[in-house]
């Protein structure tokens, strides 16, 4: 199975917000690894999107300034890293194209979350494939009273975010597998 994992981090809640980052991580929902090699985090250049008409919503810059001191540095540190790279939108839009089209299902926390946001970003030439998103709020909502509890050790970080939606996906399946309901 080639699952992908995504989270986006963004400056605003409409389709067409600055992307700021975006975690992908591979996966297999049925074992219990998570390859760290294959992932991908991407730093959109902030100031290129704003140029093309993407938005920075006041509301959310400020809840940004709200969060912790670790979130918003290391979100600094690769929009730092990004500019130094000299990682272009195109550039971005050509991983992220990638990575998709690898992709046998797109897991996201709220698809109608990143997943518009991400579609919207990546333009209207781009054929995003709708029909494989998977939402792990509504996997975790209905497999509730088996999800472990866990906690992200660093919110709000795009790969980070994959990488802990990832474990709440595979713990469910093994839950499941070990009750004899596997689901695939």
């Amino acid at each position: 199975m080639n699952h992908l994992m995504l989270d986006i981090e963004t400056y605003g809640s409409k389709p067409d917000a600055v992307v700021v980052s975006v975690g992908m991580q591979f996966f297999d929902p049925l074992s219990q690894i998570i390859d760290p090699d294959n992932s991908l985090q991407i730093f959109p250049p902030v100031e290129e999107q704003i140029a093309k008409g993407r938005a920075r919503d006041p509301d959310t810059m400020m809840w940004w300034s709200e969060q912790s001191l670790e979130a918003q540095i290391s979100l600094l540190q690769g929009r730092l890293k990004a500019n130094t790279a000299g990682y272009t939108l195109r550039e971005a839009r050509g991983t992220i194209a990638s990575a998709v089209g690898e992709a046998d299902a797109i897991w996201a926390n709220g698809p109608d979350f990143d997943c518009v946001i991400l579609r919207d970003f990546m333009g209207p030439d781009f054929k995003w494939p709708f029909w494989k998103h998977r939402c792990v709020r509504t996997f975790k909502n209905v497999f509730k009273k088996i999800l472990p509890v866990t906690d992200n050790k660093m919110p709000h970080n795009a790969l980070e975010d994959c990488r802990q939606q990832i474990a709440q996906v595979q713990a469910i399946h093994r839950r499941l597998r070990e009750a004899g309901i596997p689901l695939e």
